[in-house]
């Protein structure tokens, strides 16, 4: 979920051990995600932004650009992949989920689920969601491989 979606991509693409990948409310870049969170949810302007993003970097040790699971999709490309997205999610553009199916191809699958919000697929339909992960996993990676 999230964060931990981003982080499973990234561990992923350096780990072949890793045949198929569940991704709700996955993230393109965390610097782009986060300059939108302080855009819209702070309503803060473009070099306060800026700013903010400094201060992140500088007390967190971390740079919000080095978090960019965009930038593995390649390296996942081979493997089944079901990105999961909320249709109403403010956190994290649902838009994202979708590139990045999009990107990987036709191992990638996306859900856009109605009506929830960040990591909210779960909770608006358990029955579908467990559903439709079960299928995508029984045909990922069937039992008699």
């Amino acid at each position: 979920f999230s964060m931990g979606a981003a982080a499973a991509m990234l561990a992923a693409a350096r780990s072949p051990d890793v045949e198929a990948l569940v991704l709700d409310s996955a993230f393109a870049r965390w610097s782009d995600t986060l300059s939108e969170q302080l855009r819209a949810g702070w309503h803060l302007p473009a070099p306060a932004v800026a700013y903010a993003l400094f201060l992140y970097r500088a007390l967190s040790g971390t740079d919000p650009e080095a978090v960019a699971p965009a930038e593995v999709i390649d390296a996942l490309a081979a493997r089944p992949m079901l990105f999961i997205a909320g249709a109403d999610d403010p956190a994290v553009d649902p838009a994202d989920g979708a590139a990045m199916a999009a990107a990987a191809g036709s191992k990638a699958e996306y859900l856009l689920v109605p009506g929830a919000g960040h990591v909210g697929a779960y909770r608006t339909d358990p029955a579908a969601y467990t559903a439709r992960v079960r299928a995508f996993l029984a045909a990922a990676m069937p039992p008699d491989r």
